[in-house]
């Protein structure tokens, strides 16, 4: 791809938060939908909460700072459990405006608590952090239609006011 053509990190970014503002707006509006059933042991509250922390654990990979678990994470209320999506989009926009190409594309080893020691560029992981949680949007939207739910807000990028 030529210099200056395509997508940037903070065009994903910006779309990917003003898809979360959206679903933050429609779950405040619809909370019962929250306790709905996404797999026999789970709830959309914890796929909400999968989305998030996986985002979180990425962009504190990122910055080389220490991954916090699950029950770190205060998720009590709607408030807070989009706060960790914020905290994600936070320190990824921190780590992006302090790397350079060669940081961005260097591997390294990181940690996961499910995977064990993995390696790969910063980039790669952005774009994950990105299309991860894109992804679960988009089955969240279908899991709530397939239950009655109307989801009334378009989720194209296509649609999107922050990307021209």
């Amino acid at each position: 791809m030529r210099e200056g053509l395509g997508v940037s990190f903070d065009d994903l970014l910006a779309y990917e938060e003003e898809e979360m503002n959206h679903w933050e707006e429609w779950f405040r509006a619809n909370a019962a939908a929250l306790s709905a059933r996404v797999e026999l042991k789970h709830t959309l509250r914890n796929r909400l909460f999968h989305i998030f922390s996986v985002g979180q654990r990425n962009a504190e990979r990122l910055l080389g700072e220490p991954q916090t678990t699950d029950k770190n994470m205060e998720a009590r209320s709607l408030e807070q459990l989009f706060d960790i999506g914020r905290l994600a989009r936070t320190k990824y926009r921190k780590y992006l405006a302090g790397a350079t190409e060669d940081q961005i594309s260097t591997p390294h080893k990181y940690q996961s608590a499910t995977m064990g020691e993995f390696t790969a560029t910063p980039r790669k992981l952005l774009l994950h952090g990105v299309i991860h949680s894109i992804r679960h949007w988009g089955q969240v939207a279908t899991l709530l239609r397939q239950q009655g739910y109307e989801v009334n807000f378009k989720h194209d990028v296509i649609f999107s006011k922050v990307i021209e």
